[in-house]
């Protein structure tokens, strides 16, 4: 049996019920009350009550006095554990807050998850405007540089966006085929590193590596998300090579023994 196929036999509905909640909690600080908990998920507010209940007890979930539930302290800890054991997130912590008082903008390290990119680490620029790219945020992987720098390394894309397929669009300069996003990630190759011209978010400019471990894989990137406003020419010749050059930092400290050519190209 596949891995896919034996997650799919031993899969709990309990469990992805329960997840689903969390889900939609984390996309609303503010939280949510029991009738927008059940118009988002579907789920009847009886059954809700029951997994709200558990999630509570496990201070997963906590229920203001406006009965508004969030996202609890429990979660904060998973959260943090995940943080301290991966191994990855703490390689980028040195070499991400580098760059990040290098240039004063917002350092980020992302990972792909299907179709989707979410940022699992972050240094934040002390200039405005605030950071775009929360922690636990998922992201369109075509619409990102730290999603093209990922994909144009990994061996199955053709699966994950077939042929002729379309792609969702988020603003004027998204890509909006597969094979608009197919020339991207042979351009990734070429160069060494990805950008996304407000495709994502309008005005919002990115840079992005991908990061190696040491079986010559793709786990992550690192991006440096700018302004458009502050981005020049000047500045974006800089950001290529420091974030290549701190790729390549990342993916030797991950037992990385090989590196793409191009990267020799961008640092030298």
């Amino acid at each position: 049996m596949s891995r896919a196929g034996e997650a799919r036999a031993y899969r709990s509905p309990a469990v992805g019920r329960a997840f689903a909640v969390l889900s939609e909690l984390s996309t609303e600080p503010s939280g949510l009350t029991l009738s927008e908990l059940a118009g988002r998920t579907g789920l009847p507010a009886s059954s809700l009550l029951t997994i709200l209940g558990s999630l509570r007890e496990a201070e997963a979930v906590r229920l203001s006095s406006r009965k508004r539930y969030s996202l609890g302290v429990g979660m904060l800890r998973l959260g943090q554990a995940y943080s301290d054991g991966n191994e990855l997130v703490e390689s980028f912590r040195g070499e991400g807050l580098r760059i990040a008082r290098q240039f004063d903008e917002t350092v980020h390290l992302g990972v792909l998850t299907g179709t989707d990119v979410v940022y699992i680490a972050r240094f934040s620029s002390s200039r405005p405007p605030p950071s775009v790219t929360a922690l636990g945020r998922r992201v369109a992987a075509h619409a990102s540089a730290v999603g093209k720098a990922v994909l144009a390394w990994r061996p199955d894309v053709a699966a994950l966006y077939p042929p002729g397929g379309g792609l969702q669009v988020f603003t004027s300069t998204t890509r909006r085929t597969v094979s608009e996003l197919v020339g991207d990630l042979d351009e990734v190759r070429r160069l060494g590193y990805s950008e996304s011209d407000a495709e994502c978010i309008e005005a919002l400019q990115c840079v992005s590596a991908a990061i190696f471990d040491h079986t010559g894989a793709v786990v992550g990137a690192i991006g440096i998300s700018v302004p458009a406003p502050r981005m020049s020419a000047a500045l974006r010749h800089g950001l290529r090579r420091s974030v290549v050059c701190s790729a390549a930092v990342l993916s030797r400290t991950l037992g990385a023994t090989r590196l793409p050519d191009c990267y020799e190209a961008v640092t030298a």
